[in-house]
């Protein structure tokens, strides 16, 4: 799988995923019935990426997380690299839970919310970088479902949250 991410332009992400740590609050960050698996709300948090550039980010005080809200103090761009972030924590958290990323038969839904102003109007050009990053991750089997919101406001003035389900194999 990360052989794709070889001739990828212009992410660090793609190779290397984060060190997964579990929630701060009382929740499970993956639940299993059946052959699917929830993944919980994940958000562009930077804890546990070693080396990672955020000079031209927007970023908590507490540097542990990427900020902003699209249409006042984030652009496109570095939303996308927030999408990213993300995608790779909840890529983590999955390894974590079920230890070999080759079990998964394919993702099935991504719940995308952003935070935004209410002109803002480019949800799906955010969100489809999350889409962008499975397929490049896992190839076809990355290509899923995808539901888009947008949001007044999101825990810790993050861009973006992710929920995720996926089907595993037998």
């Amino acid at each position: 799988m990360k052989k794709r991410f070889n001739n990828l332009p212009n992410s660090q992400l793609y190779w290397k995923l984060p060190k997964s740590f579990g929630p701060d609050f009382q929740y499970a960050t993956t639940v299993k019935t059946g052959n699917l698996l929830f993944v919980s709300g994940h958000g562009p948090k930077l804890v546990g990426f070693d080396n990672f550039n955020t000079q031209n980010l927007p970023i908590s005080k507490n540097n542990e997380w990427i900020t902003g809200r699209l249409g006042e103090e984030i652009t496109i761009e570095q939303a996308k690299i927030a999408t990213e972030t993300v995608i790779a924590n909840m890529i983590s958290t999955i390894k974590k839970d079920i230890k070999d990323l080759n079990k998964i038969k394919k993702f099935v839904r991504l719940l995308v919310f952003i935070n935004a102003t209410s002109n803002f109007t480019e949800h799906y050009t955010i969100a489809n970088s999350a889409t962008e990053y499975l397929i490049n991750y896992f190839g076809v089997k990355g290509k899923c479902a995808m539901t888009v919101a947008g949001m007044d406001a999101v825990f810790s003035n993050i861009p973006v949250e992710i929920e995720l389900i996926l089907e595993l194999k037998n």
